[in-house]
């Protein structure tokens, strides 16, 4: 610096300043690049990260939130899988209305063949094979019983699917109107913040300045402090709705949600008395136990089977012989036949 008289302000040297700035330039353009490298890929790092934040999450509406839960949910998959198990319950219990059918193939050797008066009498070896058809003419109702729980046992197996379909959707609604509601209560509960706020800053600008006694101000405080932990409250209810949302369409608990309002109004106009006959209707509840006393009756019914006879028609076909292709031979006096048996 040049000394100048006193009272002066020191000014520094241009030939100075430019000596003290050159070094520092020198050094800024000799890690240019390795500079510019981690300011782009911070700044790659911060877009990135902004973008997955602000990606827009799906927008559910009341009918596309019923579909998912119906399609996620495990409940009603398992009363599907009962249904398919009560429709093959019943088509085994129709097969006892049909005739059945059994083939045997036997083969037999003795120690030695039988001769009586220089004929064979019985063969050392024989085969023998033979089919049977067993047609039930009567069994005691207890076919007909039988078919018929099956048949009422396929009856309920719709109607509790029927029933936990319904459950879901009213559990999706509930959820859906739950998230709804809690999120308006948090938007009022937030514009009551700021608006509290702003009167309390009022409220101290004129204590500041003498125009309101301290009471006032402390009151607004306290208003404050109450109106922000209303809106503690309604943050976590909604924290919790927006949980039960995802739970119910088995998604990650914290996948931020996004649901259009519901702005139409229809007025319900039907009385309890119309509500109750409709509900003893159509509920399926009460169908279920209805169908569950018919079961009841039929197991009933076939308990007392055994006080019936039992009439089977049987038609036997056979063929017997000393070689595996059962065709006659020795000692074999009829090598094929068939009869006919009416059995009670």
């Amino acid at each position: 610096y040049q000394q100048k008289p006193c009272g002066s302000i020191p000014i520094p040297r241009p030939k100075i300043a430019a000596e003290v700035y050159k070094q520092p330039t020198m050094t800024l353009k000799k890690n240019c690049p390795t500079l510019f490298f981690f300011i782009f890929l911070g700044i790659s790092l911060i877009l990135s990260d902004s973008a997955s934040a602000e990606e827009p999450a799906k927008i559910f509406n009341l009918e596309k939130t019923i579909t998912d839960a119906l399609a996620a949910n495990i409940e009603i998959q398992s009363s599907r899988e009962g249904t398919k198990a009560a429709l093959a319950v019943q088509k085994a219990r129709r097969t006892n209305f049909f005739p059945t059918f059994n083939a045997s193939y036997q083969y037999s050797r003795n120690d030695e063949a039988l001769n009586i008066g220089g004929f064979v009498q019985s063969p050392k070896e024989e085969y023998m094979f033979a089919t049977t058809v067993t047609q039930p003419i009567f069994t005691g109702f207890s076919n007909l019983n039988t078919y018929k729980i099956a048949e009422f046992g396929l009856n309920v197996a719709e109607t509790n699917e029927n029933q936990v379909r319904q459950n879901i959707i009213l559990k999706a609604k509930q959820v859906y109107f739950s998230l709804l509601r809690t999120q308006k209560l948090m938007a009022i509960a937030e514009d009551t913040v700021k608006l509290i706020e702003a009167h309390r800053n009022v409220a101290k600008n004129f204590y500041d300045v003498g125009m309101t006694p301290l009471n006032d101000l402390l009151q607004s405080e306290v208003e404050l402090a109450n109106a922000k932990q209303d809106y503690i409250v309604a943050k976590n209810n909604f924290e919790n709705a927006e949980s039960n949302f995802n739970t119910l369409l088995r998604r990650p608990l914290n996948t931020p949600v996004a649901i259009q309002d519901v702005l139409a109004y229809a007025s319900f106009e039907q009385d309890l008395d119309d509500c109750r006959s409709e509900a003893e209707k159509n509920r399926p509840e009460l169908k279920i136990a209805g169908l569950e006393i018919e079961i009841a009756e039929k197991e009933v019914s076939l308990a007392r089977k055994n006080y019936f006879p039992s009439v089977n028609l049987q038609g036997t076909y056979f063929k017997n012989g000393t070689d595996w292709n059962v065709d006659g031979g020795d000692g074999i006096y009829d090598p094929s036949g068939w009869n006919v048996m009416a059995t009670a």
